[in-house]
């Protein structure tokens, strides 16, 4: 795996809410997303709006699964190498979070490998902003520095529609 030199290539670079973006993706991939302590940092997270936000992920994830024309490949649950899919998972929520909707399409579309549509967005948008009503601001994608070229290769998991 080579991770994207524009964006973080170490679990440990995320703040707070993205690292929590990208967990949540690692345990919908691995069919964990109802796991309690997941369900335990998106309320401290994102408190009041919790289950909303949680929700809305959920639907993110379910429909990136379903309507990619490519497989999203995903780090194993606890390693701390990204993988650049998941630089651009936080990025879209980051965007969605800035209200940058054209940037969000841009981007969705290379890792649908399709034209955007609804509700990625809007689904987006409601986990992104609680987390921002929670003091959680996620850093815009080109604006990260710092990635780490010989980062371990991670293992992969591949994000694909449930049965």
């Amino acid at each position: 795996m080579t991770p994207d030199p524009l964006g973080p290539a170490d679990l440990r670079e995320l703040s707070y809410g993205e690292h929590l973006v990208v967990w949540a993706l690692r345990a919908f991939a691995a069919g964990r997303i109802q796991c309690p302590t997941l369900v335990r940092e998106f309320r401290s997270a994102c408190g009041e709006l919790a289950a909303e936000a949680r929700n809305a992920f959920i639907v993110f994830a379910q429909q990136l699964a379903a309507r990619g024309r490519r497989p999203i490949v995903l780090a194993a649950p606890g390693c701390l190498t990204l993988t650049r899919d998941e630089q651009i998972v936080c990025a879209l929520f980051a965007d969605a979070q800035g209200g940058a909707e054209a940037r969000f399409e841009a981007r969705l579309a290379y890792l649908l490998g399709r034209a955007a549509e609804p509700p990625f967005f809007a689904a987006a948008e409601v986990t992104a902003r609680a987390l921002a009503l929670n003091g959680h601001r996620l850093a815009a994608f080109a604006q990260i520095t710092g990635a780490q070229q010989n980062s371990p290769r991670a293992e992969r998991s591949v994000l694909r529609a449930r049965a």
